[in-house]
């Protein structure tokens, strides 16, 4: 592990629906980014979201945490655990997390967070709120069944 975490910095953190990496050239193509969730009813589940993290400037192996909260929830809708690895400061690191069945009980903001050796680097809203009109769905909205 290292502890030169200040040195690590968060270039990107989305959400999308589908994430695409080319076997040949390992370029990435995001689909569907969303920062909102639109349920006809709460509690909802999300059946798949992809979360697409990108950091650079550490030097060595940290631990890292992606964790998804709301402020009124006594405990995280989900967290998960992983290790970054940097070759050099330059190298730009980027981690695909693909979600099934996130299960959301409250409206409102909840917070994704990218923790890494204890620092939050990223940090995200995600809005989730019930669907009054059933047959609109605003646009760069996500809905859920």
């Amino acid at each position: 592990m290292s502890n030169n975490s200040e040195l690590v910095m968060g270039l990107a953190l989305i959400l999308c629906d589908t994430i695409i990496e080319d076997c040949a050239t390992g370029k990435k193509s995001l689909i569907g980014l969303f920062s909102q969730i639109h349920a006809p009813k709460l509690p909802c589940v999300h059946q798949s979201m992809n979360i697409f993290v990108s950091v650079t400037g550490g030097q060595g192996t940290y631990p890292c945490q992606i964790v998804c909260e709301h402020p009124q929830l006594d405990r995280p809708v989900f967290c998960l655990d992983c290790k970054i690895k940097f070759e050099n400061p330059f190298q730009v690191v980027d981690m695909v997390f693909q979600m099934k069945a996130v299960r959301f009980t409250l409206p409102g903001k909840y917070e994704l967070k990218v923790i890494i050796d204890g620092v939050p680097e990223l940090i995200r809203p995600l809005i989730v709120s019930v669907r009054k009109n059933m047959e609109q769905k605003p646009p760069e909205q996500k809905e859920v069944n």
